[in-house]
This record gives structure tokens, C-alpha cells and sequence, in this order.
């Protein structure tokens, strides 16, 4: 915090009329410093640890608490060395840094006062002398301007420092005051016509400006060439540096003339949508003797600084109205890729909403005056006129020639590479560049032949393989089963059937969050802890499993599933099993067995089982299938469990949780449950449930 005596400082400048970087220079602070102390209240007094303390600045000292021990102990020998104070305190319980406690120690230890000068002698008497009247004579003048002006002469006579370092602040003359004798040589010289001002500087070797001000004062003084040899040192200076009364300083008719002209053009600002550039160009051309505008916009400044006026900001003089039928397209601008649809969006969003002219104007890097331009043309014509790209007029030359360049490279890449020497199978940017310049003797850049391509429409397509079917009777056996899923009814119940398998139990692989620099790995070679054969069939209307393990993939597992199904879903008419072409799902045994057990579901009360198999190589189809992913990505992959009945366990437990969760929210076969499943559990052609990586 600087001191309440430097902050006065600061005030006498600037009530002097100094400039807040001269005072900063001066004062030895810094121009923000300066800045702040003008804005805050005047200073009243000069205690800085009660100003610090009513600032609140800092944290509290540990080695404050012991300060009535340290004036207690120097209160008894005020000589005693800081270290011997230091192990005392230590003693007491002090667990500071040394640092704070000599602080403390050196502010309350008892000070010697030492004369600054000696006053034997009769040289000595008369400084003593001609100090304590000027001290007198300044402190008179000090307390008249400033309530606390004594005080610091006082303080200043006290320390041995001259007067004048405190008077100075409000004098006329040059802050580095010189010697009295020197002025008095000056003068004289000065008076005797015989040098001039520069040449003066020069003998005496001090600045011009200096010997300006000096020679100026002793001229707007009332001193005669007698008053100026019987008067002492002391005497002429004051009588040099003291203020000619005068009420207001002299302007020049173009100052009185802005003047004048102020509060007008404060209120057609305030009312008009005009900017301060706006009305210097109209002052300026009106004027005789204009000011340019840094000095004009100063000038008005201060008038509004001085008036606790705010000056109109450019959004209030300025300010337009957004319909709600543009708002949307407006947002669609501001996020599209087009920059300059972007710029106007948010220059006109910004200005409707108040933001100021200058801000939007760094923001989107355009002029003021193109932002403004933008508005009006949108408050004038709307969207039509604001959304016309700035293009550049081309001939009828050029654009016959653009349209032969993309007929060429258009009839280029419906060629083969090979016929032209080219060893690739397919086009490159590169070699099309090559080539067009080696058949039409002109150069085209590759980002041409992009953007060519890129407004006829073609682009880059990747070839995808899909999953295809060669059943003679698919779209029969397809159109079958979707027949039973329409008119499928509350007693009757689809399933598609399938097995997951066999698959080892051991460290899994998979995607994973890792930290920075760890490395997911998995041996590529591993011992075995078991293995397992999962047969699991998926209920469409209900979205409900049914599972169990299976040591081979045979006739006996499906008549197994099938049995426990006829007997889970007893109080239904019909049940349909659905499957892929394997050759144990269409054995003749199944078929045998499913045909006795259909005789005797009437007389023992269990559904009639109707088989709806899948074509041949369309696993594609198998509801199921997606489930198997879902569960793979859940429970198999990254795992690593340490025995097969612990993998039977989780495995358990996700269709356990799966089932719950669709009977508490029922739904037929529907949605990607968990967020793991490939595609949604229901059947369709376009659907591709089997995942070829989650094995």
C-alpha cells in the first residue's frame, strides 16, 4: 500500500494540473497508481497503519500477538540485540520467521534522535535561521490550500529536508528547483539584455524550459532590480514561486467557440442515431479554425467528465429490432460453415441485443462502418439483400472456359487410369492432375479438381460388404415369418433360438478407457480355465429370455430348449421356434419329436410347437443374435474371470437383470437395451443383428 504522505503527493500534482504520467514520474509510482489515487476520496490524515488497517490489507502477522512481550523486554534494556529478543520470544512460544520479529522489534524500539545539522556557529545559526522562516512563511500559504498542509511541513522540517520539496507541487516553475544564487544569476543576467534565453540555459547549465519558467515568474512578479539585491535567497524564491492570483485562465476564441457548442451536441447525440465522428464532421466543416478530431473527442470528454455526464454508447445510438419470423434463420447463419453469413448473424443478433459497436467489431474483425452498413440494409430490405454473397463479375470468356475444364475432367474419370499409362485401379487427385495436363497442355491444381468434383456432386464412396443370402425360397420363408409376427396373438409366442459358442474362458480383449501412457494389453496365448456353450432363446412379444448351458451343439440341445419352452409357456395355444439353416435346427429327429409331442399338447394342456426356421445364410435375420452382441460387449469382453461358473454367474445375472427390467416396462422386442445391443430386438430385413466382432 503506499503511504497517506504519497497519496498527498499524488493530490497536490494533480491539483496542479499536472499530467497523471508526469505526476507518475514525479511521484516515483506507477500511472495506475496515479489513476486510482484520483478517483478515491481525499486524504485526511497521515497514520498508514490505521489506513492499512481500515483497508484491510494482508494477513494477520503471527508476531503481532507478541508484541507486549517485545515492548516489555525493551522497555527494560532498549539496546538488547534482536537475536537475544528473538530466543526470548522463541521462549514465550513464537514460531514466526526471524524477518517479521526484527520488523516488529526495529518499529517499536526506542529511536535516538540525532540533530541533522549543527547548530554552533554562526553559519549554522543562520540556515537554522533562514529554514525556520521559510517553514513559517510556507506553512501560512499550506494551511490556507490544504487542512493538513502543516502538518507535513512540519514533518518535512522535522526530517531536515528543504521546504520547497513540499511547495513546489503547486508552483509554476520547474519541478527541480535550482539554487537561489543561481535564479538571482540568472535575472540579473537576463535584465542585462546582453544574452538570450537559450544562451542563459547553456552558461548556467540548467534546461531551457527551466530558465523559461524562471524568467517568466520574476516578469509576472512586481520585483524591481533594488528588491532583488536586498531580498535573501529565501525571500526571492518565495516571492517567485507564489502564486499571481488570478480567477480563470485565458482561452482562446476556438475553445470558447467548442464550448459553446457542447451541450448541443451532448443532446443530438443523446437523441439522434449519431456517432461523435458524425458531429466533428459537421463542426469541422462549419468552423473556421477546427480542431482535429483527438482533440475535439478530449475536449468533449472532459465537458462530460466534469459534468458527471455518460457519454451515449454506439448500441443506444444504434440499435435495431430482430422479427421473430428471422430469428431462426439468423441462428442458422451463426452456425453454419459460411463466414460470411456467420459475421452478419452475430453483428446483428449483438446489436439487437444492445452489445456495444466497438466489442461485435473485434469479435467478427469487421469495421463499425460495415457493421452498421449491415444493419441498415437489413432494417431497410431484410434477409434479400443481406445474404448476397460479394462475387466478382467474370467474362464470358473465363466461365466458358471453367466449363470446359469440368467437361474434361468429367470425361477423365469416366476412363479407366490404365488407358493412360496409369497403374491404378481408380483415380487419384494426383494422377488426374498429370494427365489432364499431359492431354490438354494446361496445369489444374488438385484442390481444383475437388472443388470441380465437389459441385457436380461426385465424391469419394467406400464399397460396403454386407450380408447376403443364397436360400431359392428366401423372400418365401422371410414373408412367412413376418405373416406370423403380424397377426401373432396374446396366447401365442415367437422365439428365435440360437447358441453362443463355444468360447473359452479366459482373459478377454476389448475397448476400454485407459489412463495416459498405460498400455492395455492381452496375451495372445493363454491357458484355457474352461469353456462354454450358451443355447438362449429370445421371446419377441414379452423381450424375455430363456437359457441354459450346453456341453455340444446337437438335435438333443434343441429338443432340450424346445421341451423347456412347451413347458415355461404352458398357457399358450401355439408356440413358433425360429432358427438359422444348421444342421442339427433341421434334423429330421427335431421335426419327429416336435410331431409327437403336437399329439399329445391337446390331451396334456401344452402348446402346439410350429417350427418358422430362417433362410439359409441369413443369420442376419436372428433376432437373438443381437441380444448374443449386447451381452458379448457387456460381460465377455475386457473380462477376465477366474473359472467357468464364475462367467455362468454373470451371465446369469445380465439376463436375470434383462428380464426384469422388460417385464417392469413392458415392450415388444424394441429397443437397444443397455446401449450395448446392435440393433434394435425386433425382426426386420434391414436389420443386421449378427456383429462379426463379438466373438
Amino acid at each position: 500500500m503506499l503511504g497517506m504522505l504519497k497519496r498527498h503527493e499524488v493530490e497536490i500534482l494533480l491539483k496542479a494540473g499536472h499530467p497523471k504520467t508526469e505526476v507518475a514520474r514525479v511521484a516515483g509510482v506507477s500511472p495506475c497508481s496515479v489513476k486510482r489515487i484520483a478517483e478515491e476520496t481525499p486524504v485526511v490524515h497521515v497514520d498508514d497503519a490505521a489506513e492499512r488497517e481500515k483497508r484491510r490489507i494482508g494477513r494477520p502477522s503471527i508476531v503481532e500477538h507478541f508484541r507486549k512481550i517485545i515492548v516489555k523486554i525493551l522497555e527494560e534494556k532498549s539496546d538488547l540485540p534482536s537475536l537475544e529478543i528473538l530466543r526470548r520470544v522463541r521462549e514465550a512460544g513464537y514460531q514466526g520467521g526471524k524477518t517479521a520479529l526484527y520488523a516488529l522489534v526495529a518499529s517499536v524500539r526506542p529511536k535516538e534522535t540525532k540533530p541533522l545539522i549543527r547548530f554552533d556557529g554562526l553559519r549554522a545559526r543562520a540556515q537554522l535561521e533562514e529554514r525556520s522562516m521559510w517553514i513559517l512563511s510556507l506553512a501560512h500559504l499550506a494551511e490556507e490550500a490544504d487542512p493538513i498542509g502543516l502538518c507535513v511541513l512540519t514533518m518535512l522540517r522535522k526530517m531536515g529536508y528543504s521546504v520547497l520539496t513540499y511547495y513546489r507541487f503547486g508552483c509554476n516553475v520547474s519541478q527541480h528547483l535550482i539554487s537561489a544564487n543561481k535564479v538571482r544569476k540568472l535575472i540579473v543576467l537576463w535584465a542585462s539584455t546582453l544574452f538570450s534565453k537559450t544562451q542563459l540555459a547553456d552558461r548556467l547549465r540548467i534546461s531551457r524550459g527551466t530558465a523559461h519558467k524562471y524568467i517568466a515568474a520574476f516578469e509576472g512578479s512586481a520585483l524591481t532590480s533594488d528588491e532583488l539585491e536586498r531580498l535573501s535567497n529565501a525571500e526571492l524564491l518565495l516571492a517567485l514561486l507564489r502564486r499571481s492570483p488570478q480567477t480563470e485562465p485565458t482561452r482562446s476564441g476556438r475553445y470558447n467557440a467548442l464550448a459553446a457548442q457542447l451541450q448541443r451536441i451532448h443532446s443530438r447525440m443523446q437523441a439522434e442515431p449519431l456517432s461523435l465522428i458524425d458531429v466533428w464532421s459537421e463542426y469541422a466543416a462549419a468552423a473556421p479554425t477546427p480542431y482535429k478530431y483527438s482533440q475535439f473527442a478530449n475536449r468533449y470528454s472532459l465537458w462530460c467528465k466534469e459534468r458527471h455526464l455518460t457519454k451515449a454508447a454506439p448500441s443506444s445510438r444504434l440499435s435495431i429490432v430482430v422479427s421473430p419470423n428471422d430469428l431462426p434463420t439468423l441462428r442458422k447463419w451463426k452456425f453454419s460453415n459460411n463466414r460470411q453469413l456467420w459475421e452478419r448473424a452475430v453483428a446483428i443478433l449483438a446489436m439487437s441485443n444492445g452489445n456495444n459497436l466497438a466489442s461485435i467489431s473485434r469479435k467478427i474483425e469487421r469495421s463499425p462502418r460495415t457493421i452498421k452498413k449491415w444493419c441498415l440494409m437489413y432494417t431497410a430490405e431484410g434477409f434479400d439483400r443481406l445474404a448476397l454473397p460479394r462475387t466478382k463479375a467474370q467474362s464470358m470468356k473465363s466461365l466458358d472456359g471453367l466449363k470446359a475444364k469440368k467437361d474434361r475432367l468429367i470425361k477423365l474419370i469416366h476412363e479407366s487410369p490404365r488407358l493412360h499409362d496409369i497403374n491404378r485401379a481408380s483415380w487419384s487427385l494426383n494422377t488426374l492432375a498429370t494427365v489432364y495436363e499431359r492431354l490438354y497442355g494446361a496445369s489444374i491444381s488438385k484442390s481444383s479438381i475437388s472443388e470441380y468434383f465437389r459441385a457436380a456432386g461426385y465424391k469419394f464412396k467406400k464399397a460396403k460388404t454386407v450380408l447376403t443370402s443364397n436360400d431359392p425360397e428366401y423372400h418365401t420363408k422371410v414373408g412367412v415369418i413376418t405373416q406370423i409376427l403380424s397377426d401373432l396373438k396374446e396366447d401365442e409366442a415367437f422365439f428365435s433360438i440360437d447358441e453362443y459358442g463355444p468360447f473359452a474362458i479366459k482373459r478377454k480383449g476389448g475397448l476400454k478407457r485407459v489412463g495416459p501412457g498405460e498400455d492395455y494389453v492381452v496375451p495372445q496365448y493363454q491357458k484355457s480355465k474352461g469353456w462354454l456353450i450358451l443355447t438362449a432363446a429370445l421371446e419377441l412379444s414379452r423381450n424375455q429370455i430363456t437359457h441354459f448351458y450346453s456341453l455340444k451343439k446337437n438335435t438333443e440341445e434343441m429338443i432340450k430348449m424346445a421341451d423347456l419352452l412347451r413347458t415355461r409357456y404352458r398357457t399358450c395355444r401355439t408356440i413358433y421356434l425360429s432358427w438359422d439353416a444348421a444342421s442339427w435346427h433341421i434334423s429330421k429327429k427335431l421335426f419327429s419329436h416336435l410331431d409327437v409331442v403336437n399329439q399329445q399338447a391337446i390331451q396334456d394342456d401344452f402348446p402346439i410347437v410350429k417350427p418358422a426356421p430362417l433362410p439359409a445364410g441369413a443369420q442376419f435375420l436372428n433376432v437373438i443374435e443381437s441380444v448374443f452382441s449386447g451381452m458379448a460387449k457387456g460381460i465377455i469382453h475386457n473380462s477376465d474371470y477366474p473359472s467357468a461358473e464364475s462367467a455362468k454367474d454373470a451371465i446369469d445375472q445380465y439376463f436375470k437383470e434383462r428380464n426384469e427390467f422388460f417385464v417392469r416396462c413392458p415392450k415388444r422386442a424394441g429397443h437397444k437395451i443397455w446401449g450395448h445391443e446392435r440393433v434394435p430386438s425386433e425382426f426386420s430385413e434391414a436389420n443386421n443383428c449378427k456383429d462379426p466382432l463379438y466373438r
